[in-house]
């Protein structure tokens, strides 16, 4: 028996999945996602979904597939370091991995175990009406998800930060109620010179600490309750597309931060509408 395959239909249906992973991988990721770099790197992958059917060799099919996922999460993210591309490659694998599977389960019940009738064609129309309504669901998520661009300013160093805004995030300087938010280690050495660097990162004294600017919040985390330091930023600008709000912040380090490339979470009080 012959599999009869349409191609306009499998490019459509491959198309919206794609758009569907890379939005669930830069969610996952804490990515900002641009509809422009997600169209474009979605195309490359219904493109190739369609030339992957004249591929006979499971193993250049299989390394084909790994390459065009990285080559798609560079396209639409664009991460600034080897370790963030191969996370995000190996992420959208795994993604589409999972979407496959259920495709291709979801096919064959319908189909009550044939794939070589008629009907077949109708399976991939639905299958893509439901992946684009989901798409859609997932980019109106985008507000809630929080994914920002946080300019900070403390002294004379200006940073720019990938962001999150928390909504477990809820860590407020005591005597003024302004939200902290939590920057990474690493990341924080844009920002900080390695004495300030130091003081955030240990408990201080506390008379000395006050007199130079640091103030002290209590958090909970997976190793117990501690005390962090923290200090205001002298200005804070929240960027997402062409929309740019001023808040008040005081800045924390945290050495257990890692959410992919996520550099700063955000407290939740700001409530932002983004």
């Amino acid at each position: 028996m012959k599999t009869v395959v349409y191609a306009d239909v499998y490019f459509i249906l491959n198309f919206s999945i794609d758009l569907i992973c890379l939005s669930l991988c830069g969610a996952i990721a804490g990515k900002p996602r641009k509809k422009v770099r997600l169209l474009l790197a979605s195309m490359l992958g219904g493109i190739y979904a369609c030339l992957a059917l004249f591929i006979t060799y499971p193993i250049i099919s299989a390394i084909s597939a790994i390459v065009i996922c990285f080559l798609m999460y560079f396209i639409s993210f664009a991460p600034r370091s080897v370790g963030a591309e191969l996370y995000g490659g190996i992420l959208l694998f795994c993604v589409n991995a999972l979407f496959g599977g259920l495709y291709s389960g979801l096919v064959y019940i319908a189909s009550g175990g044939r794939v070589d009738t008629d009907r077949f064609r109708f399976y991939p129309l639905f299958l893509t009406l439901t992946a684009v309504l989901v798409f859609i669901r997932v980019l109106n998520f985008r507000s809630v998800s929080g994914c920002v661009m946080a300019r900070i300013k403390y002294r004379d160093r200006t940073a720019v930060f990938n962001s999150i805004i928390d909504t477990a995030n809820s860590l407020r300087e005591p005597i003024s109620g302004v939200g902290v938010a939590l920057i990474s280690e690493d990341a924080a050495k844009r920002l900080f010179n390695d004495e300030e660097l130091n003081a955030l990162c240990s408990e201080c004294d506390m008379s000395s600490a006050y007199s130079n600017g640091y103030r002290y919040v209590f958090m909970s985390t997976a190793t117990g309750n501690r005390k962090c330091s923290c200090v205001k930023a002298e200005s804070a600008h929240i960027n997402q597309g062409k929309k740019k709000t001023e808040v008040s912040l005081y800045l924390a380090v945290s050495h257990e931060l890692y959410l992919g490339d996520t550099e700063c979470l955000l407290p939740n009080c700001l409530n932002l509408d983004l």
